[in-house]
């Protein structure tokens, strides 16, 4: 049983480091902005894919080429 209580305590302690950084202004506002400019991200690879993947399965030469401009 000693062995389950030094794992206690230490995920004890851990959860007490981990919460005084996570109350870090600086860290939660940098954390904040991720979490705000992530759908951004997700939407530009989601454009690349349509631009580099799909376009080309779809149109061909001098279309093709103005429609990636685009892209």
């Amino acid at each position: 049983m000693a062995e389950g209580s030094k794992g206690q305590a230490f995920l004890d302690k851990f959860a007490e480091v981990s919460a005084k950084v996570g109350n870090q202004i600086h860290l939660r506002t940098l954390r904040d902005a991720f979490a705000t400019i992530m759908p951004l991200y997700i939407l530009a690879g989601l454009a690349v894919l349509v631009s580099q993947v799909v376009m080309p399965l779809v149109l061909t030469g001098e279309m093709l080429t103005n429609a990636q401009v685009w892209g």
